[in-house]
């Protein structure tokens, strides 16, 4: 287990499906918009499809409603676009402690405390660390957040296993 990201599996055949519900509905995606305590920011080479405009997306919300079952809290279904060499500044995520990402287009490694930086295709990340992502493609991504649980509870009461049988 690293502190910071745990790869998980994904076949092919999912992330190709992901993909496709993706470009069906490209058309929803809005540019993002961060709040914390302090600011609201617009990110505009930084665009999602929130969770509340993914009533279409059957599959992504198929996936986290089992993912939810099987850790037992809420997850938040999105999809994000990030456009060529646009990168993420450092920060921690506000509304999420964990994630499940996974990479359906594009490269673009993480880097966890201005530090490490790790290359992954499908993960579970502790966003409550400091962490940057930097593009020189086009990255799209399924995410999934969860917002009342640690990274280390996710791992826990995750079973690789179980969790294959969710992808195919």
């Amino acid at each position: 287990m690293n502190k910071y990201l745990t790869h998980l599996p994904i076949s092919e055949i999912m992330r190709e499906d992901l993909i496709a519900e993706f470009y069906k509905n490209q058309h929803r995606a809005k540019v993002f918009t961060a709040s914390n305590e302090f600011e609201t920011r617009s990110v505009p080479n930084y665009k999602v499809i929130r969770n509340e405009d993914m009533e279409d997306c059957h599959l992504a919300n198929n996936i986290a409603s089992n993912i939810s079952l099987l850790i037992r809290t809420e997850v938040k279904p999105r999809y994000y676009i990030q456009e060529a060499e646009s990168n993420l500044n450092p920060h921690r995520d506000v509304g999420a402690t964990v994630a499940i990402n996974v990479i359906l287009k594009g490269t673009g490694p993480v880097c966890f405390d201005n530090t490490y930086e790790m290359s992954y295709s499908c993960a579970i990340l502790d966003v409550t660390q400091l962490h940057s992502v930097r593009t020189e493609d086009t990255r799209i991504l399924f995410r999934m957040t969860m917002n009342d649980i640690s990274y280390e509870e996710v791992l826990s009461r995750i079973n690789e296993h179980e969790l294959l049988k969710l992808w195919k």
